[in-house]
């Protein structure tokens, strides 16, 4: 019996170490096809705030303008956060760069909360924890749009996770250091999307219960101290009333998507309930099994002291209210449901590798087999997605405006602008935000923070202008515009002169 004990485990363990290797090897190629996928406006938008923010020019303005006005409904920190892209010189380089910046910010967390788990686990088991939690994400739909996305989400999640890495591999009292960096990366990730606000309370009550009120009240005495702190530079920086404007008046008053309120939340509670599933059902199922398997429940913090992953599942749990209020307004779209799936899903990877090593394995194993089966197939679009990349929309406007200069307005392409003149005008995707909240640019003031002239206003196939001209957010200012042409070096685009 021993020995043919010994020789299942041994087969389990290579098993485990081929399916993870594998894996991982997936795992690669999905992440190149994703990094492949054609660059969006809302990419390029919000870049363009990025090389904004880099060059000097203003970034959030009040209610008159006085520059061109950008797409800047995010807190600064989410700008920040992808400075380094600004070393690009082309739109598709800098979207290119910015992918693996947000993959960065997305991935590395959970690297870390492995590397540092307080528990020594065998390196098969990291590995295969890392196969089951990144094949997770390019099968749920919110987290693979977030995890390469170039926009706020990935910082913020990146941020917020940091915060509860370092909770998670604390010892059995955590020291001041340690809490307020977990205290200031909970700033960061609020300062990066404010859908992450109650991220620090979340903190506070896992600490509270884990530990004892003490250590509640150190952190949240450096979370005052930090949240000071950053949000005085940054309210003096960029302004305290041009900061509130753009990222909570603007989105706060952004209409829902259905007249009636409690149909819309039905529907997105429903739309995450379904996203949410696996990475729900896998931290229950350990908690189940941690319970059945003890004859007495021990105390909460008792098992919080044992199961530390839980301060992840708490965090899910507490975003779960502003994630599915941000699908509920107007143009929110299903990455708004990976800010509480990203926590509940590193919540539930590490809570199978806290289960017994035989029971870890097993499920490990059976996790890897079942989200490889599912997502091998779709590699087969590899090559077709490498022929697509390139030229896009982005590098053809960026060509266009380097070889015309000042002629055309691409109003969603100001990345194009920036990069191929230094210069950008009014971004359609600002001005529909200030419309949506009721705030729309006056045509007098849209018409006086125009940095130049230009013969025509050029709108991509993908993203036609509305009709009449008259609803457009763009054309209903400049009505002159109305007369389409085709132009030879912009096929299929909408491209519009004075009449």
């Amino acid at each position: 019996m021993n020995s043919y004990g010994k020789s299942s485990r041994d087969a389990v363990d290579a098993l485990l170490k081929l399916t993870a290797f594998f894996s991982v090897f997936i795992v690669i190629l999905l992440a190149a096809k994703k990094m492949l996928d054609t660059p969006t406006i809302w990419h390029t938008s919000f870049l363009s705030g990025v090389f904004a923010l880099a060059k000097g020019q203003v970034l959030y303005q009040g209610l008159h303008l006085s520059k061109p006005l950008l797409s800047a409904i995010y807190p600064p920190m989410a700008y920040l956060a992808y400075l380094p892209v600004t070393i690009a010189g082309t739109p598709t380089l800098a979207v290119m760069i910015g992918r693996v910046f947000a993959a960065l910010y997305f991935f590395v967390p959970f690297v870390l909360a492995l590397k540092w788990t307080p528990r020594r686990f065998p390196p098969g088991i990291l590995l295969s924890a890392f196969g089951v939690f990144a094949l997770m994400v390019f099968y749920l739909l919110p987290l693979v749009e977030t995890a390469f996305a170039v926009n706020a989400d990935a910082p913020a999640l990146g941020f917020g996770a940091m915060a509860c890495v370092l909770i998670y591999s604390a010892g059995e009292e955590p020291g001041n250091a340690r809490l307020f960096l977990a205290a200031f990366f909970a700033v960061l990730s609020v300062w990066s999307k404010q859908v992450m606000a109650p991220l620090p309370l979340a903190l506070a009550f896992f600490l509270w219960k884990r530990y004892r009120a003490g250590i509640c009240l150190k952190y949240l005495l450096f979370l005052l101290i930090g949240g000071s702190g950053v949000s005085g530079f940054f309210l003096a920086a960029f302004g305290a009333h041009p900061i509130f404007f753009h990222t909570l008046y603007i989105p706060s008053h952004h209409p829902w998507n259905s007249s009636n309120p409690l149909t819309a939340i039905g529907d997105a509670f429903k739309e995450f309930s379904l996203f949410a599933a696996i990475p729900l059902i896998l931290p229950l199922a350990a908690i189940f099994i941690n319970i059945t398997e003890n004859d007495e429940a021990p105390s909460l913090r008792a098992w919080l002291g044992r199961n530390h992953w839980a301060v992840f599942f708490i965090t899910g749990l507490a975003l779960i209210p502003l994630s599915l209020l941000g699908r509920v307004k107007v143009g929110g779209a299903h990455n708004t449901f990976s800010y509480s799936i990203y926590f509940l899903a590193i919540s539930g990877v590490l809570a199978l590798i806290h289960l017994h090593e035989r029971q870890a394995k097993a499920l490990l194993v059976t996790l890897l087999c079942v989200f490889l089966f599912i997502k091998i197939p779709s590699l087969s679009v590899f090559f077709q997605r490498m022929k697509e990349f390139y030229p896009n929309y982005a590098s053809v406007s960026y060509a266009y405006i380097k070889n015309h200069p000042r002629e055309a307005y691409f109003p969603c392409e100001p990345l194009s602008e920036l990069l191929a003149e230094g210069s950008f005008l009014h971004v359609r995707a600002g001005l529909e935000e200030r419309e949506l909240a009721g705030v729309p640019v006056d045509r007098a003031n849209f018409l006086e923070t125009l940095p130049f002239s230009f013969k025509k206003v050029v709108f991509p196939p993908n993203i036609p202008p509305r009709v009449p001209a008259s609803e457009d957010s763009v054309l209903k200012y400049l009505p002159e515009y109305k007369h389409r042409v085709d132009d030879p070096e912009l096929p299929g685009w909408y491209v519009y002169e004075k009449s």
